[in-house]
């Protein structure tokens, strides 16, 4: 009786530690199981981090165009403004943008590169480029070009969204934006316009608000 009753002990004993074995094991997995599931979504939000953080906007570009109510459409000519980098990328060193009667949605946006080529186009976002136009400046012209840039007044004040001019440009090695008013442009933006074979239009259709 007394053996039975140690061989049942001993028995209760085994199936105990196994099953303390089993959740043991249990727990083991489901650790390494999280673990593999930590590990998956930090590379993920790695991988996101890195892809939101492969363009740096320029902040104080981005500051000029706060004061504006929002649109995509306006967010877009912002950040392309802000991608210093992008237009350093692009060899320009000029980049201005302003709205077809004052429609953030229509951009009419003239670039000069490092090698005195222009192009002019018309953006509709979200949409397509449209009457685009390829030019070439003579020496003389792009050293006007240059000279004149770095000439270019400071940013006007309180200027109405439908009337901003946009320029972006490089000044001493760092690019710089500014914005204008259309309606009254600095003789240095008429001079630059002109040489380029594009122009600003200083007036707004009512029909566009």
């Amino acid at each position: 009786m007394r053996s039975l009753l140690t061989e049942k002990v001993v028995l209760l004993r085994s199936v105990h530690s196994t099953v303390m074995l089993l959740k043991l094991i249990d727990v083991i997995t489901r650790i390494r199981l999280l673990k593999a599931i930590f590990a998956l979504a930090l590379g993920v939000i790695c991988s996101l981090g890195v892809s939101s953080q492969g363009i740096s906007y320029d902040t104080d570009t981005l500051d000029l165009f706060a004061p504006y109510p929002k649109s995509d459409a306006l967010e877009s000519i912002a950040h392309a403004h802000a991608d210093h980098e992008g237009l350093t990328r692009s060899h320009l060193v000029l980049y201005a943008s302003w709205f077809l009667d004052g429609n953030p949605r229509v951009a009419m946006q003239t670039r000069i590169n490092a090698s005195g080529e222009v192009y002019v186009v018309r953006t509709v976002f979200d949409w397509a480029n449209q009457a685009a136009t390829n030019s070439q400046l003579s020496k003389a012209e792009f050293k006007t070009v240059l000279t004149t840039i770095q000439q270019l007044p400071r940013s006007a004040q309180a200027v109405p969204l439908p009337f901003i001019i946009v320029v972006s440009y490089q000044h001493k090695g760092k690019w710089q934006t500014r914005i204008y008013d259309r309606r009254h442009p600095a003789d240095e933006l008429i001079t630059i316009f002109k040489l380029a074979g594009s122009f600003i239009d200083s007036t707004v259709m009512t029909h566009a608000f």
